[in-house]
């Protein structure tokens, strides 16, 4: 039985695993041998232990991001951040990847945000497929592309930063007589890659790198709510009709988050709030109209009802939201997710806000959308332009893409 790896190396939450788990049952159902080598062993257990998937710690460099640097505007310099630019510190990351297929013995390895087992799987030539949103598969340029949010960033600051990790990179390459790579992109080059969201939210179209060449293949994931439903006083479904209906998903990253709940909670409208980690403080914000909770749910079965979806930009909540042509009020933090929520609001579907904006700012911005119809208008064109998606599909793609390579 041939034996297929997935591996995780960077990004947290659920969903990278989530993206994953439904194309590692397909394949384990046509008979492949399946394991796992991830991030964050805690949601790992969550997700990987209820589905008989085995799995294993990655390895991790143990830098930690210097709060008071500015934000990360690029793919180059996320990694120079984690340590990727000290020749120490990369080597023993990459070791431990060198030696992971030896104990695991995969056929394939299949790497979702895993520059360094990408690297490591170039230097014993192991057969690999990238699966992804695309941010962390950048465009074949020098340096990455970084006007991925309309922040004001210095350009000289972000070759600086890449340089010293594609220096780091070809040193290393050097010492076991590899090729060099010309930019980091370099190492996806010649491999097959699924990008696994569609054009109109992919990173770096919008900026001036169109990759028509690279397969879109949409959002995959899978339902990690176990379809339990909050324990709310009422249904969504009985909610009086004459008040707005608003879903609310957002983590304490977001800077603000407190503002933002208080401003909801005082709104004529039936809100349904899910904040994983939820503070005391935040749980006694609930009232009449305003559910919160830290249980996970059912994104499907509420939206066909929603009027509104405020979030932090994650892939996988726009995605959704828009297939079910809701529009949304975006209070991003990272880079990507800045990214995204910028997307959206270029195709009128939503309004990006400043994590820092005020608790008026947020009201008047929540108001457009829920009385613009433009905004619904926009995010039901997605709909329609998309109605025939399914993920089945998408997910048989990547599984052919996975059993070509390891023929």
């Amino acid at each position: 039985m041939d034996k297929i790896l997935f591996v995780w190396e960077l990004g947290d939450n659920f969903g990278h695993l989530s993206r994953n788990i439904p194309i590692a049952k397909a394949l384990r159902s046509v008979g492949y041998d399946i394991n796992f080598v991830c991030r964050n062993l805690r949601i790992s257990a969550q997700l990987l232990q209820k589905n008989l998937f085995g799995y294993f710690q990655a390895p991790l460099s143990l830098y930690f991001n210097n709060p008071n640097l500015p934000e990360t505007a690029s793919y180059g310099e996320m990694l120079f951040r984690l340590g990727y630019a000290d020749v120490g510190n990369l080597l023993g990351v990459l070791e431990g990847w060198i030696n992971l297929p030896y104990v695991l013995n995969p056929k394939v390895i299949i790497l979702d945000y895993a520059p360094i087992a990408l690297l490591a799987a170039r230097i014993t030539k192991i057969p690999v497929v990238a699966i992804g949103a695309g941010f962390e598969m950048p465009p074949f340029v020098t340096p990455s592309p970084w006007r991925i949010t309309d922040q004001n960033v210095d350009e000289d600051r972000i070759f600086k930063a890449e340089s010293c990790v594609l220096n780091t990179f070809n040193s290393i390459l050097s010492m076991i007589k590899q090729e060099p790579l010309n930019c980091l992109a370099d190492l996806y080059k010649n491999i097959p890659i699924a990008l696994t969201t569609f054009s109109e939210l992919e990173h770096y179209s919008a900026i001036g790198f169109p990759r028509d060449e690279l397969p879109h293949i949409g959002h995959i994931e899978f339902d990690i709510s176990g379809s339990k439903f909050f324990d709310w006083p009422v249904n969504i479904q009985n909610f009086p009709n004459t008040r707005p209906k608003i879903f609310v998903y957002l983590r304490n990253f977001v800077k603000g988050i407190n503002n933002i709940l208080i401003a909801l909670s005082e709104l004529n409208a039936d809100i349904l709030c899910f904040i994983p980690n939820i503070t005391d403080e935040q749980n006694e914000m609930k009232n009449d109209r305003f559910f919160i909770s830290n249980e996970s749910q059912v994104l499907s079965a509420l939206l066909p009802n929603l009027d509104l979806v405020v979030n932090y930009a994650g892939a996988g909540t726009v995605a959704n939201t828009l297939l079910a042509g809701v529009p949304m009020l975006l209070v991003p933090h990272y880079s990507e997710q800045k990214s995204t929520a910028s997307q959206v609001s270029k195709m009128g579907a939503g309004i990006w806000l400043d994590e820092s904006s005020t608790r008026a700012d947020f009201i008047k911005n929540l108001n457009s959308v829920l009385e613009d119809i433009s905004y619904q208008n926009n995010a039901r064109k997605f709909q329609r332009k998309y109605c025939d998606f399914s993920q089945e599909k998408a997910v048989n793609f990547v599984v052919k893409m996975i059993s070509e390579v390891s023929k």
